[in-house]
């Protein structure tokens, strides 16, 4: 069964890991977080399969004839129980098929899926009668390994972008590698200097108005996301910060007592992965067609959610 029919990498085919795996790093945050959702909402059906433990949940995702997919997992009884207390046995349709004939009879009725929206069902949009504020640059600073290269370029003198031995192409080649984090450190402290500062606040301000003057125009540029750690909603928003024409990363924007505030800035895969959560992108800024360095085998996929939310 394919999952909902969905491109679930990013490029042109998913990548290979170390182990020879193929890997589809948007279905696994998504199936993870889901999940994550659905225990806080007590949504997990439990059963017997066989005499066999097993719990049962709702993806969020249909088959062809738009009916719910859902994941059934068993106890698991190999020697790496201890670290993995669960397998996955199926994807199935209930009733529909072997797999999903076996659903009918090992769990109480059809799983619920999540629900993101009953808190505030306005949250999936940007209100125009909400003030704005303008974002701290220090945003930008503090995760300047998602920043495009050309940005840096633009800011940071080229005598200052090789650090230690490293160039500013080798750093930004794979940001996540645990060998380049004092290279973003040391950044972080050149970035900081106050004539720098107030360039990149320059464009990191005009690129957030460009940004809210889409959304107000198109509601479907601001693309809900849900943060499962916060257990909130927030607001995505595309930043050009070198070409109006391309964006270059993703503004975070949370709802306050007081209106928008951006809290951090993603990539554009780790965007897209955030957004999936709730449904699949119905944006033109936001796609899987383009393979940026954040999806990288030994990335951080799944861990760059919440942390810089709190």
């Amino acid at each position: 069964m394919v999952l909902g029919g969905e491109h679930w990498y990013f490029g042109d085919e998913p990548y290979v890991d170390r182990n020879g795996y193929k890997r589809y790093p948007i279905l696994e945050c998504y199936l993870d977080y889901t999940y994550v959702k659905l225990v806080r909402e007590n949504k997990i059906k439990r059963g017997t399969l066989d005499g066999v433990e097993c719990f049962a949940f709702n993806t969020g995702l249909v088959d062809e004839t738009y009916d719910p997919i859902i994941a059934l997992c068993l106890r698991n009884d190999h020697a790496n129980s201890e670290i993995f207390p669960w397998k996955l046995r199926f994807f199935a349709v209930m009733g529909k098929e072997k797999e999903g004939k076996t659903l009918m009879r090992c769990i109480d009725g059809l799983p619920e899926r999540a629900d993101y929206f009953s808190k505030d069902p306005t949250s999936i949009y940007l209100d125009p009668h909400l003030d704005i504020c303008r974002s701290d640059v220090h945003i930008l600073i503090d995760n300047c390994r998602r920043l495009p290269v050309d940005f840096i370029r633009k800011h940071i003198d080229a005598s200052q972008t090789t650090i230690d031995g490293i160039t500013l192409e080798e750093a930004y080649s794979n940001p996540n590698r645990l060998e380049y984090e004092s290279y973003f450190e040391a950044l972080k402290q050149v970035m900081n200097e106050p004539s720098k500062l107030r360039r990149m606040k320059d464009d990191f301000n005009a690129a957030q108005e460009l940004a809210v003057k889409k959304a107000q125009w198109n509601y479907k540029t601001a693309v809900p996301t849900y943060f499962p750690t916060l257990d909130r909603m927030s607001l995505l928003l595309p930043l050009a910060l070198v070409d109006e024409t391309k964006v270059d990363v993703a503004l975070v924007l949370s709802k306050e007592k007081a209106g928008y505030q951006g809290q951090t800035i993603l990539t554009m895969n780790q965007a897209y992965i955030d957004s999936r959560l709730i449904t699949r992108p119905d944006s033109d800024w936001l796609t899987t067609e383009n393979k940026d360095s954040s999806s990288a085998e030994d990335d951080e996929e799944g861990e760059f959610l919440d942390e810089d939310l709190e």
